[in-house]
């Protein structure tokens, strides 16, 4: 499992920019053998969204623990 960012060189004044960027990299095949994607919404209120494979919440915050582990201690 690997984490992937939205851009090489994110660019946080255009999130939509980046979003598009990731789901053309989806449709272009470049993301192969992904099951799902959470997006964390952090503005005035914090909230997520999920797409792909359905799963619990508790698999979420799994994969939630995973990603945070991967961007500490990358290999």
């Amino acid at each position: 499992m690997t984490v992937s960012r939205l851009a090489t060189k994110p660019n946080l004044d255009n999130m939509p920019f980046a979003l598009r960027a990731l789901a053309d990299r989806i449709d272009a095949g470049k993301e192969p053998g992904l099951d799902r994607v959470v997006v964390i919404l952090n503005g005035e209120d914090l909230a997520f969204e999920h797409y792909g494979k359905p799963c619990s919440l508790a698999e979420l915050v799994g994969l939630m623990e995973f990603a945070k582990t991967l961007m500490l201690y990358p290999e």
